[in-house]
């Protein structure tokens, strides 16, 4: 699992992951820089959240980030294999 650090406070704006530069596709947990929290899916609802790092195997804050084109990536949950909206 790689660790992907947002640079500003909407750490659920996907267009923030696009000033990390090239990200390679892979299975990363997606932290706020600014306050350290990390993006999660509430199971039962779908809604995003921020809260505390869990553990390695709290799925519900693993993200598979996979570039479609170019500077477009698509975002989706290991646990609930449900995608970020945009």
């Amino acid at each position: 699992m790689k660790k992907l650090i947002l640079s500003t406070f909407a750490c659920l704006v996907s267009a923030t992951l696009l000033h990390a530069g090239i990200v390679e596709n892979g299975v990363y947990r997606i932290v706020n820089a600014g306050n350290n929290k990390v993006v999660t899916e509430n199971v039962q609802t779908g809604k995003l959240y921020c809260t505390d790092k869990g553990s390695d195997t709290a799925y519900e804050q693993l993200w598979r980030v996979t570039n479609t084109s170019g500077d477009s990536y698509t975002m989706q949950n290991l646990l609930t294999s449900r995608y970020i909206q945009a």
